[in-house]
């Protein structure tokens, strides 16, 4: 039992209130509140063992958001910030997720004493300048508790400097170079990285973004949050909606 996870889930209850009210008075997400959305097909990279069962429930079409963390995107701008990589495996069209669907949300530091400081660790101007981390936990079926990340395959592109990030994103994909490989780590001290797909932005897409959740709790292919910290997210994130959704409803 992930004791955690349920001690999480009740303080995140105490906590859900204030986050519907944030959002509402903000009108989006509180964090990470801008966001482009694109279709993206997701291949296995190991076929062996309980990582390729694991990359094989991963490996199909995948909706990826990729977003800043507290400043709102302006056109021709970059603005440093922490940036954010939203994924959901086996995505239906829409922005519902189906019962086969799985969430993961990553950052673009590796640990959580990082965020203070986390938009200065961040290069602002390229999403494909960054690795991007899980950070907190999960329990994948059949490998026990791991962490993820995303690293880019090729790296930041070209181009002009006045171009902005979500531009020079565009240009990446519109070339095919939009390509991340996710890693998968056990939770052991001293335990590698070792590879598990390969997610490759295909097109961006007109979606309603306030209808979009990324959820930890989106589990399908067997990929369960662990912990406190995770456990707190059960109600904030509904929450969290809720207040985006009110705040649409009254105008």
């Amino acid at each position: 039992m992930d004791i955690g996870g349920a001690i999480g889930r009740g303080v995140g209850v105490l906590f859900a209130p204030a986050a519907a009210i944030g959002s509402f008075v903000r009108g989006a997400r509180i964090f990470h509140p801008d966001g482009v959305v694109y279709r993206a097909d997701v291949y296995a990279d190991v076929t062996d063992g309980a990582l390729g069962n694991l990359a094989a429930r991963l490996a199909g079409p995948a909706l990826v958001r990729l977003s800043s963390a507290m400043r709102r995107e302006k056109a021709g701008a970059s603005p440093r910030d922490i940036l954010g990589v939203a994924l959901r495996f086996n995505a239906p069209q829409g922005a519902g997720a189906a019962p086969r669907s799985q969430d993961l949300i990553l950052l673009s530091i590796a640990h959580l004493w990082q965020l203070p400081i986390g938009a200065l660790l961040t290069n602002p101007r390229d999403f494909l300048a960054n690795d991007y981390h899980a950070i907190l936990p999960s329990r994948a079926e059949g490998v026990g508790v791991v962490t993820f990340r995303l690293v880019p395959e090729v790296g930041a592109a070209e181009g002009e400097e006045e171009t902005d990030r979500l531009e020079r994103l565009e240009q990446s994909v519109r070339q095919g170079r939009a390509v991340f490989r996710l890693q998968v780590k056990s939770d052991e001290r001293g335990a590698p990285w070792r590879a598990l797909a390969t997610v490759a932005l295909r097109r961006r897409v007109d979606i309603d973004q306030e209808s979009l959740q990324f959820t930890p709790f989106h589990d399908g292919a067997g990929v369960k949050p662990v912990g406190f910290l995770q456990g707190l997210r059960w109600a904030v994130y509904p929450a969290s909606q809720a207040g985006r959704e009110l705040r649409r409803r009254l105008g």
